[in-house]
């Protein structure tokens, strides 16, 4: 899994590479980046699995940089801020780790990922099944019909 980091602070970037290190050996760290403006410059050239986003940055919000980049790659946000923002929704994050980052929540977004990807290609594969996922709660049902449904428009 190739992942691009974009984070300001170099303490916090050392910190999230070693737990990533720790929690998935197979992660690849291509980049780490600071500013928005390298961000969309290093982002029209490459494409990663996956990225983690810091939202704060010393030139802006991190919202503008998928806002001048076309990009189908799942986000993990990053912030101290502790609240959900409408906005990352727009970034395609799949996952919100709060600063400061440790293992755990790491590992769930990690899985978060991991369950995006396998859904992701069984909709590009047209294999997508229901067999296998508890429906009980309608919430659940409907949050998964929902994802399957973008992913497929996004295909389209």
């Amino acid at each position: 899994m190739r992942v691009l980091i974009i984070e300001d602070e170099k303490h916090t970037a050392q910190n999230l590479v070693n737990l990533l290190a720790q929690v998935d050996p197979q992660v690849k760290v291509m980049c780490i980046i600071g500013t928005i403006k390298d961000s969309v410059s290093w982002l029209n050239s490459n494409e990663p699995d996956l990225i983690f986003s810091d939202i704060k940055l010393p030139d802006g919000d991190s919202y503008e940089i998928f806002e001048q980049v076309n990009l189908n790659v799942p986000v993990i946000s990053t912030s101290a801020l502790g609240r959900r923002d409408i906005r990352l929704s727009r970034m395609n994050a799949i996952y919100h780790l709060p600063k400061p980052i440790d293992k755990q929540d790491l590992a769930k977004g990690l899985n978060k990922y991991k369950e995006y990807r396998r859904s992701s290609e069984g909709v590009k594969e047209g294999t997508t099944s229901l067999k296998g996922h508890d429906f009980t709660g309608t919430s659940s049902k409907k949050g998964f019909l929902s994802r399957i449904s973008k992913k497929i428009r996004k295909q389209e």
